[in-house]
């Protein structure tokens, strides 16, 4: 069967790998409340945001627009293997 990935997708998810390492050696404790995953999570969109304003309007470079998106996957991946893990505490501070 043929794949419909790219190697351009296939470099995106190497580079969110990279980040997620980079993230886990710097941050090592990740927060078990979902608001708190999904607010670091939601910080690193918002950081993609302003580097894609700055890549139209400011001079910014592709690079850095990238680098924030890899760590936007990365945050992804840390929040969702949180709870596939179950590693998360629900509304009343008890583990699920």
């Amino acid at each position: 069967m043929e794949t419909m990935v790219t190697a351009e997708e296939k470099s995106s998810v190497t580079l969110i790998i990279a980040e997620l390492e980079k993230a886990k050696k710097k941050h090592p404790e990740f927060p078990d409340d979902p608001v708190r995953m999904a607010a670091i999570m939601a910080e690193e969109a918002g950081e993609a945001i302003r580097a894609a304003n700055n890549l139209c309007y400011h001079g910014g470079s592709i690079e850095d627009l990238q680098t924030e998106l890899a760590q936007t996957g990365a945050m992804c991946i840390r929040v969702m293997a949180q709870l596939m893990a179950g590693r998360s505490s629900n509304d009343n501070g008890k583990r699920d």
